[in-house]
């Protein structure tokens, strides 16, 4: 996983419902293009102008009725793994382990929601390339952020949303083939994601 931890903090910022300190995210992202390569970067400060572009209050809006108010859009990972099916239970008692070993509150949102599991994903990238916690990481991302992504891409591409590049920024930093797509929730059940996680959160 090439992304560091105060990328992926400031990441899990704009994924997550847009609060007092997202100006302040907008501006560092613009103001250090390089930590997201090529196209990745592209897409970002796409997203980065339009929302700078918003006030609070719009964001707001706008944030609630894209991923809200849809399932197709959600931000939850196992919903698109898993839909209803009990293994979404599996995955979200997984995700609250990972969270409360590395002393991450879940706050409003589910535990897999992305803003959550980008700030594990941070604390991950702190481990080194071989721990428990590094290898959990790079199978998450894998084989449950990059085709959620992948999902929620498809969903807002079809929609023609402005948070578009910015979950596709994401997908490509995880992975440069990445396409927005379906997924095949009949793979997803297939597999586990249990691992350790340990260490402190970003916040």
């Amino acid at each position: 996983m090439e992304l560091d931890r105060f990328t992926l903090c400031e990441l899990a910022e704009l994924v997550d419902y847009p609060g007092p300190s997202c100006s302040h995210v907008l501006a560092e992202c613009r103001r250090h293009p390089e930590r997201l390569r090529e196209p990745a970067h592209a897409d970002l400060l796409e997203f980065v102008d339009w929302a700078a572009a918003r006030s609070p209050q719009e964001l707001e809006e706008l944030y609630s009725t894209t991923f809200d108010s849809s399932d197709e859009c959600a931000l939850e990972v196992g919903w698109h793994l898993y839909g209803e099916a009990y293994q979404r239970g599996i995955f979200l008692v997984e995700m609250r382990q990972r969270l409360r070993a590395a002393l991450i509150q879940e706050g409003r949102e589910l535990p897999d929601h992305l803003s959550l599991v980008l700030r594990w994903l941070a604390v991950a990238a702190s481990s080194s390339g071989d721990s428990p916690v590094a290898r959990d990481a790079e199978r998450l991302v894998r084989l449950a952020i990059v085709p959620a992504l992948a999902s929620i891409c498809a969903a807002l591409e079809r929609k023609r949303s402005p948070w578009l590049p910015l979950l596709r920024a994401l997908g490509r930093a995880f992975d440069p083939a990445f396409a927005p797509r379906r997924v095949a929730r009949a793979d997803a059940m297939a597999r586990s994601f249990a691992g350790d996680a340990g260490g402190g959160g970003c916040r």
